[in-house]
């Protein structure tokens, strides 16, 4: 009799610990999700609730978003997912598939652009290239000295013209100095005062000129030049993304978009956010406790017949 309560024990004891190993767990789990709101009794809040993820979504919310911003999206890891050989080489085939596709294109340049713009983007757009590249060329012009450059040219001819006449040795080389330094001046002033404005002129036949092109002949243009449009988009990748991904990440604050995104759920939706990614671990964390409590179960019985 004492014999099979015995054997009855060594039975009991391991399936006993187990099932309250695999609820103690459970239940552990339950509350991390559970209750979902604050529970009040008399006026008082009733003891762990709600349970801990709705008590401290924002805390994880704050927590997740600095995981984001320190350690998933820095300048670093972007800059080296963005300029990989890999993320290059597809933006050099997207670029490559592209121009053989224009090239046989007969669409205008000006059609082309009223794709991505309307009519007074493109409008805006042509005066700032008109501006900003006469306002370019002038500055080039002054520091060459142009002016200066053009009479003094003029002037070492003219007194290579006239050194063996009679006339030539009659005025002397002084006279055509003096008459060059006058025609500098009038020149310089007249760039200053005309340079632009027919700088501007000449850019905006240029431009409307290229915009009659069609897409075609603008590629073959550029190809005649040498200069790859595959190579040169390639570079300008790597120049914008060096140059601007670090204020454009510290702009964006991933941590606070995140962090905000979070806050605004509803515990519903985080207990799914959560269970999405855990989900199979925090099963085995219940399973664990089955476990645990069968080899607790098993020692007792070996103590106990010891």
């Amino acid at each position: 009799m004492i014999w099979n309560m015995i054997s009855w024990k060594m039975i009991a004891a391991p399936l006993v610990g187990a099932i309250i190993g695999y609820l103690t767990n459970w239940i552990a789990v339950k509350m991390l999700f559970h209750p979902r709101y604050e529970i009040r009794i008399g006026g008082r809040r009733l003891p762990f609730t709600p349970g801990v993820i709705p008590k401290g979504q924002p805390r994880l919310a704050r927590g997740i978003g600095n995981v984001v911003k320190n350690q998933l999206l820095t300048t670093e890891v972007m800059s080296g997912i963005l300029l990989s050989d890999k993320m290059k080489n597809q933006l050099a085939d997207a670029v490559r598939k592209w121009v053989d596709e224009q090239k046989a294109s007969q669409e205008t340049l000006k059609d082309t652009a009223l794709n991505f713009m309307d009519e007074d983007s493109l409008r805006e757009m042509t005066l700032f290239a008109q501006e900003s590249g006469a306002e370019y060329l002038m500055d080039r012009v002054e520091d060459m000295d142009l002016a200066h450059k053009l009479v003094d040219k003029i002037v070492v001819i003219a007194q290579e013209k006239l050194s063996e006449s009679m006339f030539g040795m009659m005025i002397g080389g002084g006279f055509l100095t003096s008459i060059g330094e006058m025609v500098e001046k009038k020149l310089k002033e007249f760039i200053e005062e005309n340079g632009q404005e027919y700088l501007e002129r000449a850019i905006a036949r240029e431009i409307r000129s290229l915009g009659e092109k069609t897409v075609g002949e603008g590629i073959g243009m550029l190809d005649d030049n040498g200069v790859n449009l595959v190579c040169l988009t390639t570079q300008v990748y790597e120049m914008l993304v060096n140059a601007y991904l670090g204020k454009v990440i510290e702009t964006l604050d991933f941590s606070k978009i995140v962090e905000d995104r979070i806050n605004s759920m509803k515990v519903e939706e985080v207990e799914e956010l959560v269970l999405s990614i855990m989900k199979k671990e925090l099963g085995s964390i219940v399973n664990l406790g089955a476990v645990i409590g069968f080899v607790l179960g098993l020692v007792e019985v070996l103590i106990m017949v010891a």
